[in-house]
């Protein structure tokens, strides 16, 4: 734990920066002050903390490197010497300083914890996410995270100086040469970058296949040269993101550009010879879905041409920072399947936009070059800007900036406005002077029902009166929600959303005007559902529109007001996030029904309580989930269920019961039904033991689905097969629980007619009436079956069969079965035992053990109970034991008088690395001595980690993995063997690099074993012992 304490430390102080360059305005403090710094803080630390006494030289160093990290820490926050003349406060700041330190690291530990258990590839993906600089710091989280950063496939680095990283960038490079990059970023300040070898890199990378291509500079400051971005950059096969900002790019080769793989594009501030270089590079990606283009005023591209298929997201911003006098500028989109656009280009003369047939959303903040000097006559502007509302005419929510409706409104004078005939949504900002204009803006919108309106405060020419007369058609027929807010704002007028800030005086004539809007609103508007008014505390709007409310006639019969200041508006947001519903109330329908499909019917249905967005959404669940003890009270609630999704195809039904008179309610019916209607989960059956009285509650349907993907029954009867077999051509999983049928060859037929069964569970009953179990299947992956003794019919015998190729896990806990055949298991890789291999004599259960372990030699891993290795021990007194080569992971449960054996088992596991022993605590003989004197060849060469775990338990002995329970006692002859039990592993494993022993505080075997450790001789030189004392 030190030791990485310590590393951390160090990490911190190499990143600390130095003062100079935190502080380049400040004149520095001399080295005599800062050594004068450490000295007090080595004072104060030695009052807090004692000296280590460890020979370990970097422990030594510790306090060293702790004080230089803590002065480093004081001076670059210190604005003057005098700032801690003071030794209290000193103190106290490193005080804070230490405990920062600590949660820093704490956290740290607790994040590298939960991600150990993870593969390296999973680790190194989420490192991916992180910066170059954050990921390396993993490295002293533990011996786990070493050099694991080296391992991501990708580099994200910002620096000031670039030369300061280009061996390291080399290096790192070099390294995962031998794999293809994800990411590369490099974000850099300053100009002078091609001399350190930037474009190399870039080139490099984009020949390794890389992704993510991010290149560019954090300020204005445009590199020297042009050529910053390499040729290859234009025929990349894997660049999937590319991101350029304030780079120079080269001219695209004459053979053009192909970038098949490319989707996003962001270019900012790029410079370039060749006018067509954005059309060339977006001609080349035919899946390109999202542009973005900040231009600048030298870029040399004075037409941005727009022209793509699968364009789907468009951002442009040209702002009026520095322009060239007389320069035309203009921009072209051509994008059939935009649907969102940005526009904000407040420079170009000339725009076109056309074939924009999907677009859904624009976001407009343009001043169309209004008051630059160009040689466009008015009339021209006037059919620019006509034609660029004609081409989004289309559009359904529209975002629209003060300054692009005091643009619009000086041109609709001139002619007739552009109707938006397809928009439902409008966000626009009105400063007092436009808002005389809103209804003519309206009466262009004639299917609008969402408007919100942000009154800026400006300093403009407010009119003398607000005359609204017009009332648009909106207002009379579809107009449901409208939000009036208050923008208060002393920033520049472009800004379309200005924040909210304080203002201690509105004039009473603007209120007057805010007053008559909302007047204008309530007494037009017939359909209007809901106003909201939120305005600043300062302006207190809100009470005086209160008081003449009464004096409005408010037409529209269902409507609400809504008030909301600022302070409370907020608090309101604050509490909506914390509830479950406004976090997925922006999820689309067909998700949340999903969503709400893992959950029960009765919780789904709570829901419909949270807002008015979940009421009666629980309905279209394509699923039903029900458990009642009374099945006729259910009844009608499933039939009205099923009748209002009669027109959709259900995912689930998973019906759960108590009782037995079933049938008469129709769940047989019901099942039959959802079948016909193409379920793809069936779970059907009882929480209790009681099965229906009738043997063909599951309808015979059930045979023929076509859609079924997972079928469960429990405690049911099944009818039989009909004569043209089983045809599930879809079910993976089959869950098969005290079942009864008049066909014994019920399960066969069931596996035979799925073809893509992987999944097979099989709780066998004592009256099932199916004698043989035959599971022969070549798609089965995972089979399990239980058959407990709780009761059985006296005479009556069983067998199991299991023929599956492509089985990898078998768990086989049938204790009745005399006769259990295993074969062609060539794909199993853990298989769960816990049988006694049926009543049978010694002499029959040895064959059928023999073969059943004959037919499992493949397994790698194994968990094997204390009962069956109590048979097995019989069956070895009379003949070899089979050997498994490739197994290498065992848990096993042994009583004290079976560890007599354990050589002889371990004898035939020789590949064996992971070996975990249960110790039970049973009632029975115990050996006189512990004497194992047989060395296995796994604890030779191949036996790395031994666990040894205390169960005492006083339940059934066939429960391989009894729980810890409290025991008061244990026998002092039991611990003696048990330690000489530890001694044995020791003393003759050679390769062994971990022991775990974990036992009771009431037991304390521990403390017993750790007192005679030192009489042991460890053969295994990297061996390391950990002790564990559990609650039991």
């Amino acid at each position: 734990m030190a030791e990485p304490f310590v590393s951390f430390i160090s990490l911190l102080l190499k990143t600390q920066p130095d003062y100079a360059l935190a502080h380049p305005r400040q004149k520095p403090f001399n080295d005599t002050l800062r050594q004068a710094m450490r000295k007090r803080i080595t004072v104060i630390l030695q009052r807090s903390r004692p000296t280590p006494t460890t020979d370990t030289p970097r422990l030594q160093r510790f306090p060293s490197i702790y004080t230089d990290y803590l002065e480093s820490k004081l001076m670059n926050s210190a604005n003057s010497e005098e700032e801690y003349s003071n030794p209290r406060d000193l103190e106290v700041r490193i005080h804070y300083l230490e405990k920062e330190v600590k949660e820093l690291w704490y956290r740290l530990r607790h994040i590298s914890d939960r991600l150990s258990a993870l593969p390296d590839t999973l680790i190194t993906q989420i490192l991916l996410y992180l910066p170059t600089k954050d990921s390396i710091k993993t490295n002293f989280l533990s011996k786990r995270f070493k050099d694991l950063w080296l391992q991501v496939p990708g580099l994200e680095m910002h620096s000031h100086e670039l030369a300061a990283i280009q061996n390291f960038i080399a290096t790192f490079l070099q390294i995962n040469r031998g794999s293809r990059l994800q990411k590369f970023k490099i974000t850099y300040n300053g100009r002078n970058v091609c001399s350190h070898g930037i474009s190399e890199f870039i080139a490099g990378v984009i020949n390794r296949g890389v992704q993510q291509l991010d290149v560019g500079s954090s300020t204005l400051k445009r590199p020297l040269t042009n050529d910053l971005v390499p040729v290859n950059i234009y025929k990349s096969n894997t660049l999937v993101s590319l991101k350029l900002a304030n780079v120079g790019m080269q001219n695209p080769p004459e053979f053009g550009v192909s970038l098949p793989c490319l989707k996003t594009v962001h270019l900012e501030d790029i410079t370039t010879k060749d006018p067509l270089i954005v059309e060339k590079l977006i001609s080349g990606c035919p899946v390109l879905e999202d542009l973005t283009v900040f231009r600048a005023f030298d870029d040399n591209v004075p037409v941005l041409r727009v022209r793509s298929l699968s364009l789907k997201r468009f951002c442009v911003k040209f702002s009026r920072a520095r322009t060239i006098h007389g320069k035309e500028y203009a921009v072209e989109v051509d994008a059939p399947g935009l649907k969102y656009l940005n526009f904000r280009d407040n420079l170009s003369d000339k725009v076109v936009a056309k074939n924009l047939s999907s677009l859904f959303k624009i976001d407009i903040d343009t001043q169309f070059s209004f008051g630059m000097s160009t040689t466009i006559t008015v009339q021209i502007k006037q059919a620019i800007i006509s034609d660029f509302l004609k081409g989004v005419s289309g559009v359904r929510h529209m975002i629209i900036s003060q300054p692009t409706l005091k643009i619009l409104y000086a041109w609709m004078n001139n002619g007739a406005f552009t109707k938006f005939r397809n928009l439902t949504r409008l966000e626009a900002s009105f400063c007092t002077v436009l808002l005389q204009r809103l209804p003519h803006f309206l009466e262009g919108c004639p299917k609008l029902k969402h408007l919100t309106l942000y009154l800026l405060y400006l300093k403009d020419l407010e009119p003398e009166n607000l005359e609204l007369t017009v009332v648009p058609q909106c207002l009379l027929c579809t107009l449901e929600c409208v939000e009036v807010k208050e923008v208060a704002t002393v920033e520049k007028a472009g800004k379309k959303r200005a924040r909210y800030i304080k203002k201690t005086k509105v004039s009473k004539h603007k209120k007057k005007i805010w007053i008559e809007l909302v007047r204008y609103i309530l007494e037009n508007s017939l359909v209007l559902k809901k106003l909201v008014l939120c305005f600043s505390s300062a302006t207190n709007s809100v009470l005086e529109i209160s008081e003449a409310l009464p004096t409005f006639t408010i037409r529209s019969p269902g409507f609400r007001l809504h008030y909301l200041e600022k302070e409370v508006k907020e608090q309101w947001y604050r509490l909506r996030d914390m509830r479950f519903s406004d976090r997925i109330s922006a999820l689309p329908d067909t998700l949340i029904t999903q969503i709400l499909l893992y959950l029960p019917t009765k919780e789904s249905i709570k829901t419909s309580f949270l807002s008015k967005r979940f009421k009666d959404l629980w309905l279209q669940v394509p699923g039903l989930e029900l458990h009642s003890h009374e099945p006729a009270a259910i009844k009608n609630f499933i039939a009205t269920f099923l009748q209002i999704n009669r027109g959709s195809r259900l995912q689930r039904f998973k019906i759960t019961y108590n009782g037995r008179n079933v049938c008469l309610h129709g769940t047989s019916e019901f099942i039959a039904g959802v079948i016909n209607r193409g379920v793809q989960q069936l779970d059907v059956g009882s929480s209790t033991l009681k099965r229906p009285l009738t043997n063909d509650l599951v309808p015979v349907n059930i045979y023929k689905s076509n859609t079924l993907v997972s079928l469960k029954l429990a405690n049911v009867g099944m009818q039989n097969p009909p004569e043209f077999g089983v045809s599930l051509p879809c079910l993976k999983t089959v869950h098969l629980e005290d079942i009864t049928t008049k066909d014994p060859l019920i399960v066969e037929k069931l596996i035979s007619g799925c073809p893509v069964l992987e999944d097979l569970t099989v709780f066998r009953a004592f009256d099932d009436n199916v004698p043989v179990l035959r599971v022969i299947s070549l798609s089965l992956k995972r089979f399990c079956v239980k058959f407990s003794r709780a009761r059985t019919i006296h005479g009556k015998e069983y067998a199991v069969e299991v023929d599956a190729p492509g089985l990898k896990y078998m768990n086989f806990r049938d204790d009745l079965s005399d006769k259990v055949v295993v074969k062609n298991l060539s794909s199993l890789f853990k298989v769960d035992i816990d049988t006694q291999f049926g009543t049978s004599t010694l002499q029959v259960k040895k064959a059928i053990i023999c073969d059943f372990l004959k037919g499992i030699p493949s397994v790698r891993h194994m968990i094997i109970s204390q009962p069956t290795l109590e048979v097995l021990y019989s069956c070895m007194k009379h003949g070899p034991f089979t050997k498994f080569c490739n197994l290498t992971r065992l848990e096993a449960s042994f009583c004290t008088v079976l560890l007599q054996t354990l050589p002889y088992f371990l004898q035939g596991c020789p590949k064996l690395k992971h070996l975990t022993l249960h110790l039970l605590y049973l009632k029975d003989s115990e050996p006189a001595n512990l004497e194992l004197t047989v060395v296995p060849q796994c604890l030779l060469c191949t036996l790395e980690c031994v666990e040894v775990n205390e169960v005492a338990t006083v339940e059934k002995a066939g429960k391989k993995r009894a729980r810890y329970i409290k025991r008061t006692k244990v026998s002092k002859h039991k611990k003696k063997i048990w330690t000489e039990l530890v001694r044995y592993i020791l003393e003759n494993s050679l390769v062994l690099k971990k022991l775990v022993l974990c036992f009771s505080s009431v037991t304390n075997s521990v403390l017993e074993i750790s007192e005679a450790l030192p009489t042991f001789t460890i053969r295994s030189p990297g061996c390391e012992i950990f002790n564990h004392l559990t609650s039991i």
